[in-house]
């Protein structure tokens, strides 16, 4: 019983990602992510509470950096400069998400179908619906 109830515990409790940020170690929950961009092999976190962390320099490539987040259902890569989550995500057009808080994530033709896909599944609104 106490097993099937810490189980039960860990399901229930905030999935989380440890950021290294210059001002050291942050923990933050993936569900406070708007979307991850990465330039110049930095990335900047955009939280749902209107602050930006911004990373140290990662020495892999993105997808890689990103994995844990790329494992979520509700995490979309439409470009390969950013990371959504779907949760934020107000409209979809032809070209961009647009996200919480007023940004535009692009979205590249070659990810536009696979992207497009993953939103509407992760809303189970597929398109054969």
């Amino acid at each position: 019983v106490l097993d099937r109830a810490l189980t039960l515990a860990e399901r229930r409790a905030p999935k989380t990602i440890l950021i290294n940020t210059v001002q050291g170690k942050e923990r933050i929950p993936l569900s406070s992510i708007v979307f991850v961009e990465c330039r110049n092999h930095i990335l900047s976190y955009h939280l749902s509470d209107g602050r930006a962390l911004t990373g140290r320099t990662i020495r892999t490539s993105f997808e890689v950096a990103m994995g844990v987040l790329l494992a979520e259902r509700n995490f979309i890569h439409p470009h390969k400069s950013f990371i959504i989550n779907a949760d934020y995500v107000e409209r979809l057009t032809a070209q961009t998400f647009l996200m919480a808080g007023g940004f535009e994530v692009p979205i590249t033709k070659s990810r536009y179908a696979q992207a497009r896909s993953k939103y509407l599944q992760y809303f189970d609104l597929s398109p054969s619906n």
